[in-house]
């Protein structure tokens, strides 16, 4: 018990308040009998520092060991989540180093994991809330190791010099984060495929994205450099889905990628463009979004050959990119062999009544253009609702839904459009993505929302290529019009699976705001800091400096950083310059070395008296003059510390001493 009472008091309350502030954010992401055992060790190790409960022996800290390790192994065993089974067995190291902690050693050791832990706590989020939470963590680390080496035992004190530690490194953080090179952080790495994937799938069955109506999940962010369009014309293609199975419609897996400049090769130059930014939440899926026509201006985003984008890899972390649409452009005016198969495919037999209704159609309408309005104005005109809660429909889910029920969801209306044209000969395809968006007027940008997925029907026509033909606009104009949240303001199942989100208060005007300039404040967090790219901070030193001047620029400013930084180090110098050169121990290592050349060198760890006494029997004559030097360094370098006065005797009985030792040694070598 003796060693760990060596441990300050203060310095035990900050680490079990920082132990606590760590645990908490993967409270939620971890099994929960790992959050218990965390905490359970917190408990044991304030039992322990109370002497209310002996610490654990060797044995029983092999036991946990044996036991907990591989039961983390056990719980992630076949979902290969490398990052949560790391994380895992960090926190479980640092709350048994905890339990195992006795001296000062032990408490440091326990520190630096902290900050480790510290860091890890980024790869699961990088909000701003979360940006806070983690400063205030590390101000409370640094109070700890203030209080290891602090005589001051007040908590107070502690956290008031840590605050100021970390004000003045604020300046030289900012200065690091705008001008040294970007390099991928800690947290850019990939999220294990327990974060979930949320939005839109590459799969449709009636109901799917009606489940997506009810959530108030942030789906992605836009803003738009210019006037932005009127919320009908928003509509944020992200998936073609051309494969039908008589349930399901699935992206085909023959979509490949191919460059840019051949899906726009049709393009009109003088088409009306669309520029924007978005900056997309993590969804764990390599599919993006944007508005038809879509040119992605960033690096590692391409375009397949059904005009959708897609990013190199899974999106894991929230991703901004720089896109230009030209929505009014023909796109795919001549269809391939291949592009006409897909656009054509159905299964050999099912929903005969929804057959029968297009060969009916066929016969009526020799336009193709004629046939699809026919099919929208029967949407239309026969009694067919939109809903969030639509039944649940048969095998013969088209015949179900165009002849029973009635009730659907867009998914119901663009899979059932898309069914009825391709039977009648016609190519079509369903389009998954969302419509619309929620104006922030504090930043001038669109907030999408996953209750605004939508899927739509593309048909193609000769001479024109794809266009869009939504079949809710004809059901429900005011869902398209007005937006999602003003048209299902008022259904039940409306933010079902968002019970405590901020949109349910959106007509209480104080809280509604509230929450539009909260979010504008996480999206210039994550749009100015998350995303500070090596692109940004090249446009930020040209806004700075100007193109041609960024290279010489750069030099520059590094040129003054070193120059201030040689000022600070010179005035801490010139501060303490009689400190560092003329301390006592200085001069006496100097008269040490002197002695030395004469034979008379100070053995290794030989104290300052017994070497005094020994020079004093082999210069007999000048042993009140080393005495005299031996009680003034000792007075200097043990008693209290040296003041100048006794440096400057020192100095002078030393002077003393080597002058008549060097007259003695010339008197015996000419005597000799």
């Amino acid at each position: 018990m003796a060693l760990i009472n060596q441990i300050p008091r203060a310095s035990f309350f900050w680490i079990l308040v920082f132990m606590s502030m760590l645990l908490l954010p993967h409270v939620a992401r971890l099994p929960l009998w790992i959050s218990a055992f965390c905490f359970l060790c917190l408990v044991w190790r304030t039992a322990i520092h109370l002497d209310s409960f002996p610490s654990p022996n060797s044995w029983v800290r092999l036991l946990i060991i044996l036991v907990v390790v591989p039961g983390i192994f056990m719980q992630y065993q076949g979902t290969a989540e490398a990052i949560d089974i790391s994380v895992s067995l960090l926190l479980v190291g640092a709350c048994l180093k905890l339990l195992e902690m006795r001296d000062r050693r032990d408490v440091y050791i326990v520190i630096i994991l902290g900050f480790l832990l510290l860091m890890v706590g980024f790869i699961y989020s990088q909000s701003m809330l979360a940006a806070t939470y983690n400063l205030l963590v590390m101000l409370v680390l640094l109070s700890c190791m203030l209080s290891m080496n602090s005589h001051e035992t007040a908590p107070s004190k502690h956290l008031q010099l840590a605050s100021v530690m970390l004000m003045q490194c604020a300046p030289l953080m900012l200065a690091m984060f705008l001008l040294v090179p970007r390099v991928a952080p800690l947290w850019a790495m990939p999220l294990p495929a327990s974060a979930g994937q949320t939005g839109i799938s590459d799969e449709m069955t009636p109901g799917d994205i009606s489940r997506l109506g009810r959530s108030g999940e942030l789906a992605f962010r836009a803003t738009f450099n210019g006037q932005q369009p009127p919320n009908q014309a928003l509509y944020w293609r992200g998936l073609v889905l051309d494969h039908f199975d008589g349930r399901t419609w699935r992206r085909s897996r023959s979509a490949l990628a191919e460059p840019t400049q051949k899906v726009f090769a049709e393009t009109d130059p003088n088409a009306d463009i669309l520029e924007y930014d978005i900056i997309l939440e993590p969804t764990q899926q390599p599919w993006l979004f944007g508005i038809r026509m879509a040119e992605v201006q960033s690096a590692g985003v391409l375009l397949d050959r059904n005009g959708t984008l897609v990013n190199r890899r899974p999106v894991n972390q929230r991703l901004q990119y720089q896109v230009k649409s030209y929505p009014a452009a023909a796109f795919d005016r001549e269809l391939s062999r291949r592009s006409r198969a897909e656009a054509l495919q159905l299964p050999e037999a099912g929903n005969p009544a929804a057959r029968a209704l297009a060969n009916e159609l066929r016969q009526r309408y020799d336009s193709d253009l004629d046939l699809v309005m026919a099919i929208l104005q029967r949407f239309s005109d026969e009694p067919f609702f939109y809903t969030l809660t639509p039944p649940i429909l048969s095998e013969a889910s088209i015949d179900d839904f165009l002849f029973q029920t009635r009730e659907g969801f867009c998914a119901h209306y663009a899979g059932s459009m898309t069914y009825l044209l391709r039977v009648a000969g016609i190519p079509a395809r369903v389009v998954a993505g969302y419509q619309g968006g929620e104006f922030n007027r504090f930043d001038d940008y669109l907030m999408i929302y996953q209750y605004n997925a939508h899927a739509w029907t593309e048909v193609w026509l000769e001479g024109r290529g794809w266009v869009r033909f939504d079949p809710t606009a004809w059901v429900a104009p005011d869902r398209i019009i007005q937006g999602a949240e003003s048209f299902f303001a008022d259904s039940s199942g409306f933010l079902e699976e968002s019970p405590f989100s901020f949109l349910r208060f959106r007509d209480t005007p104080w809280l509604n705001n509230l929450r539009l300039r909260l979010d504008a404040m996480d999206y210039a967090w994550n749009r100015w800091v998350i995303s500070y790219d090596t692109d940004l901070q090249l446009q930020f030193l040209d806004n700075l400096l100007g193109v041609e001047g960024r290279k010489w620029g750069l030099t520059v400013l590094l040129a003054l950083l070193a120059a201030v930084l040689s000022l600070v180090a010179l005035w801490l110098w010139w501060q303490r310059r009689e400190e560092s050169l003329d301390t006592m121990e200085r001069v006496y290592l100097q008269f040490c070395r002197r002695m030395a050349r004469y034979g008379l060198a100070r053995e290794t760890g030989e104290g300052a008296s017994a070497y005094a006494h020994r020079l004093a029997a082999a210069l007999p004559q000048l042993k009140k003059l080393l005495l005299q030097v031996d009680q003034v360094v000792n007075q200097g370098l043990y008693a209290a510390p040296a003041r100048t006065e006794q440096v400057k005797n020192l100095r002078a009985l030393v002077n003393q001493l080597l002058r008549q030792v060097k007259a003695n040694r010339n008197t015996s070598a000419s005597g000799a």
